[in-house]
């Protein structure tokens, strides 16, 4: 007869344990979720940056194109069509540009910009066109504010009769995801002549 074969257990056998496998998958599942909230947290970053990026963009245009548009203010003295006006919250103006068909022609338009229900409006007449002027949203906004520089002192309005030397826009804005107020502003220098 064979001897009997005994099975040994002090010798180590192969494999893990299922106290190593436990501690192995929690180590993973731990750095696993660390990891997916710092990429969801830097997406969200970036998204914001993105939107705030944005924002500046938006009203940084605006002001640039108001600028310009304010450059090209056409005035004469006492006429009853060629004028600037404007509150704290409105201005109205003329201004002259080449039409872009022909250089020969002025194409004049009477602006105006209105801050009204934390937005500003925009409207856009041409002395030429029989239509009545469009309103367009430009620009949301908490508050705008213009300021007219006469005789080298700030106003808060301009009558009909006076010609400021430059015009101030000021533009507070909030950043909805921040609930921060951004305060813009620029000073558009009028192209009168002497």
């Amino acid at each position: 007869m064979k001897p009997i074969r005994t099975i040994q257990f002090n010798q180590k056998m192969a494999g893990f344990t299922l106290i190593e496998l436990l501690i192995s998958l929690s180590i993973f599942l731990t750095i696993t979720t660390i990891l997916f909230h710092s990429f969801k947290n830097l997406h969200y970053t970036v998204r914001q940056s993105q939107n705030s990026v944005k924002l500046y963009e938006t009203t940084n245009t605006f002001l640039e194109k108001i600028s310009q548009e304010i450059h090209n203010i056409y005035i004469k003295d006492n006429h009853p069509l060629l004028y600037i006006e404007g509150g704290s919250e409105t201005l109205t103006f003329t201004t002259a540009q080449f039409s872009k068909l022909q250089q020969k022609e002025m194409d004049i338009k009477k602006i105006t910009y209105q801050f009204k229900n934390k937005t500003i409006f925009k409207k856009n007449n041409n002395f030429l066109d029989l239509k009545p002027p469009l309103e367009e949203k430009v620009l949301t906004a908490e508050a705008v504010s213009f300021e007219y520089l006469i005789n080298g002192e700030w106003r808060s309005f301009c009558e009909k009769h006076l010609s400021p030397e430059a015009i101030k826009i000021t533009i507070i804005i909030k950043n909805d995801k921040h609930l921060k107020l951004l305060k813009f502003s620029t000073i558009a220098k009028l192209n009168l002549p002497t």
